[in-house]
């Protein structure tokens, strides 16, 4: 969606880019996912600063959420360089998934499992070659 967003002249907007503690499929919140932890003790910082820094390097606009003064300044201590290798395991991270209210969420039960509720949407996930 962002490339797409980008190639049309659209700022795409991470609103709450952290996922409001909402937890994916992988089982994790954002700011616990272990890829991002370990790419952040390389550069001193935490999973949740990677995972802005990407957003960031790539043009997209950040809102993190956060009522926390420490998480707050963290959220803006987000420039520092991530390598182009660290850009691509960050970027293999993805699972595909639309996040309004957490990574992955909201979840909901279908058939005996749980989904992620946007999933029977004609458009999930967003499809960049449909015509609007």
């Amino acid at each position: 969606m962002a490339a797409f967003c980008a190639a049309q002249g659209i700022v795409v907007t991470a609103y709450s880019p952290l996922g409001s503690g909402g937890v994916g499929s992988a089982g994790t919140m954002v700011v616990q996912n272990e890829a991002l932890a370990a790419i952040g003790a390389k550069h001193g910082r935490s999973a949740a600063q990677v995972a802005i820094a990407w957003c960031v390097k790539r043009g997209i606009v950040c809102i993190p959420k956060s009522v926390t003064e420490s998480r707050l300044k963290a959220n803006i201590d987000v420039f520092f360089e991530l390598s182009e290798e660290e850009m691509g395991a960050i970027a293999a991270l993805d699972m595909n998934e639309r996040m309004p209210t957490g990574w992955g969420g909201p979840k909901v039960e279908r058939d005996g499992e749980m989904q992620p509720r946007d999933l029977i949407h004609p458009l999930y996930p967003f499809q960049p070659d449909v015509e609007f």
